[in-house]
């Protein structure tokens, strides 16, 4: 395991408790956003290095959302009894 800080923590809020389909969306907008700020550095001539870097974070932190997600909806179904 990485000693490196969970990027989420910045913007941290109870993902656990919110439903698929608003962390799909949460997951799109930043996946989208990323892909935009890299075709308007390469297509528009915009700072392709600062373009990459807000990229790599925005998917680093969808990333690390999924993640706690997953993390808090394996540990309720686990806590079912059935």
């Amino acid at each position: 395991m990485s000693d490196a800080p969970d990027i989420s923590e910045v913007y941290r809020f109870p993902v656990g408790d919110m439903s698929w389909g608003t962390m799909s969306k949460i997951i799109e907008d930043l996946v989208s956003s990323s892909t935009n700020d890299v075709h308007a550095a390469v297509y528009h001539g915009y700072d392709l290095n600062g373009a990459q870097d807000k990229a790599c974070a925005n998917i680093l932190m969808a990333y690390n959302y999924l993640e706690r997600w997953l993390d808090a909806h394996r540990e309720k179904l686990d806590g079912e009894p059935f």
